[in-house]
């Protein structure tokens, strides 16, 4: 939990209970949660969050740099608390995100072409080894 809390007051945010529940399970997950799986994994154990808290925090924390939104063509938008340079991988059929530890040669640049670089964001798509082994 102290690094929840770390990162949360690193960037100024107050440590309420919503922000350090959703952080703390984005943190542990390697699922890529949607808004509303994240909700509905919350109110196992806090039956009184409200929808509209999941998605103010989880707006408060993208806008604040903490978890990256994963937007998916086609898919609703997943959300990431690994927020390192890395990259994903989406099945296209079992509808999994994976991460994949490769680095882009310019994730570590501050500028490319005179633009200033805050961000990466690409994934790639196709048909997960899991899959591949399931349809041989």
């Amino acid at each position: 939990m102290d690094l929840v809390k770390n990162k949360l007051q690193a960037v100024g945010l107050r440590l309420s209970y919503p922000r350090l529940r959703i952080l703390s399970y984005l943190l542990e997950t390697r699922e890529h949660p949607t808004a509303e799986m994240i909700y509905q994994h919350l109110r196992r154990a806090v039956p009184v969050i409200s929808r509209a808290t999941v998605y103010n925090t989880l707006n408060v924390l993208v806008n604040e740099g903490v978890i990256l939104p994963l937007n998916i063509e086609g898919v609703y938008t997943r959300f990431d608390g690994n927020i390192r340079p890395h990259h994903h991988f989406y099945c296209e059929r079992c509808k999994k995100l994976y991460d994949l530890d490769i680095v882009c040669k310019y994730s570590y640049q501050k500028k490319i072409a005179g633009h200033e670089i805050r961000n990466i964001f690409g994934y790639f798509q196709g048909i997960c080894k899991n899959c591949l082994k399931r349809r041989s």
